[in-house]
């Protein structure tokens, strides 16, 4: 009982951290807004909350670890048994299933919802957010047993039942060494690695545009200079005020994802870089870059070594980047798609490196003892997910012996299996942006 007691304030005590971290998301958009940069002293405030932030959450962890406490088994997401009636847009409403809607949200998406079980509409646009997010469309309203349901609670044979990727022995999948020094298809060597977790205005909630900044440094040829002065030739065009040649790109793109949504920040209460088809229409903005993007309407459950083949290596082979949609985070995951091969696919996870059941070593995270003890733990797999980044796996494993913190490409050129694949659903829908000729 002391343990469960326990359990619960440190989940209280994490969940007010990461509302501490919205709130200094919010005042590093309002530095921005104000004169377009974060000047000396503002970074020193940032910089010094963050650290108090990061030195709790740390504490909080040492607790757990100390008390071998699974945050995740005491977490709403955990407990969540299921609603009895519809929530959301249209439907019954009933306080105590909305309660548990907004527990969910909190939980997975750091929502910032009130938990009081009425139904509103920042509620009812937290799931559009949500739904949008995992699946590339959105209705506001979550069926008992349904699809948008099963992926919040996590009450799904993927979330639940899957056999961990550790324990599966598919032989062909697993086990099919590259040939040194062999290369994909798609696998040019001009492919650029970016990390969604240091977004100045949204921290690490941007792997949409920050996979279009890969696609786009891509269809350049990696010529990343070549596609941020593009971005600022557009915002000038489109008077996109704010931003210069020291912003960083990602932040750039999403400005003009308002933009390629008609001037809308918010579209049916999402957030316009959150829609698939909005990222098409930025892409092709980009006009002296990109011929065309053929959208989630046309490659959508691409999910097999036959579908990859048959369907984005012919892309690719015309000189195509491709985004893809990916359940790598419980709630939903975008990432770039590096080359095709015969034994797996290649991406750069703008996140980090998913070991197992969506749990990752993050970008630029500490390197904590839960962590290190992965790297035994999971070893064969972390083994498989950086076969093709050696330099990469001698430098984490470097950095599991001294400490510190992981580097910011933790997510550059990992391999995964036909079967991973399948299991996480890699191509759940594909944005394909073919190169200006």
């Amino acid at each position: 009982m002391a343990d469960e007691k326990l359990a619960a304030q440190l989940l209280k005590l994490r969940t007010t951290m990461e509302k501490w971290t919205e709130l200094l998301d919010g005042f590093k958009a309002y530095a921005l807004a104000n004169d377009g940069v974060i000047d000396a002293t503002e970074q020193a405030q940032i910089d010094r909350i963050q650290r108090d932030i990061d030195a709790i959450k740390a504490r909080i962890t040492q607790i757990e670890e100390k008390k071998g406490l699974n945050q995740d088994t005491t977490s709403p997401v955990a407990i969540a048994k299921a609603i009895s009636a519809a929530v959301g847009s249209g439907g019954t409403n009933k306080k105590e299933d909305v309660l548990l809607v907004q527990q969910l949200l909190n939980k997975k998406e750091s929502a910032g919802l009130t938990e009081d079980g009425l139904i509103g509409t920042k509620s009812i646009n937290a799931i559009k957010a949500f739904q949008q997010k995992t699946f590339g469309w959105a209705d506001g309203k979550i069926d008992p047993g349904g699809k948008t349901w099963a992926a919040l609670s996590g009450a799904t044979n993927e979330n639940n039942n899957t056999t961990p990727v550790e324990e599966q022995t598919n032989e062909e999948n697993n086990n099919v060494e590259p040939v040194e020094g062999s290369t994909g298809i798609g696998d040019e060597g001009d492919e650029s690695y970016k990390n969604q977790r240091d977004n100045p205005v949204l921290g690490d909630k941007t792997c949409n545009v920050t996979t279009l900044a890969m696609q786009l440094i891509g269809l350049a040829n990696g010529d990343e200079a070549r596609v941020m002065e593009s971005a600022l030739a557009l915002c000038t065009q489109h008077r996109v005020s704010g931003v210069n040649a020291s912003t960083q790109l990602e932040e750039i793109l999403r400005r003009l994802t308002i933009v390629a949504a008609g001037n809308k920040e918010m579209v049916d209460g999402v957030p316009a870089w959150q829609w698939s088809w909005v990222l098409d229409k930025t892409a092709e903005l980009f006009t002296d870059l990109v011929d065309h993007v053929d959208n989630a309407n046309k490659y959508w459950e691409i999910l097999t070594k036959e579908k990859y083949f048959s369907e984005i290596v012919p892309a690719l082979q015309e000189g195509a980047e491709v985004m893809l949609s990916n359940k790598l985070t419980s709630g939903g995951h975008i990432a770039f798609l590096v080359s095709v091969r015969d034994e797996g696919i290649v991406i750069n996870d703008p996140y980090g490196m998913m070991v197992t059941n969506h749990q990752y070593v993050r970008n630029a995270e500490q390197v904590s003892n839960t962590k290190k003890g992965w790297f035994t733990t999971y070893k064969t797999i972390i083994d498989t997910r950086l076969k093709l980044n050696a330099g990469l796996k001698t430098r984490l494993l470097e950095l599991v012996e001294s400490g510190g913190n992981f580097p910011n490409n933790t997510g550059e050129k990992n391999f995964y299996t036909w079967a991973e694949v399948a299991t996480y659903k890699i191509g759940k829908w594909c944005n394909v942006a073919f190169k200006k000729k």
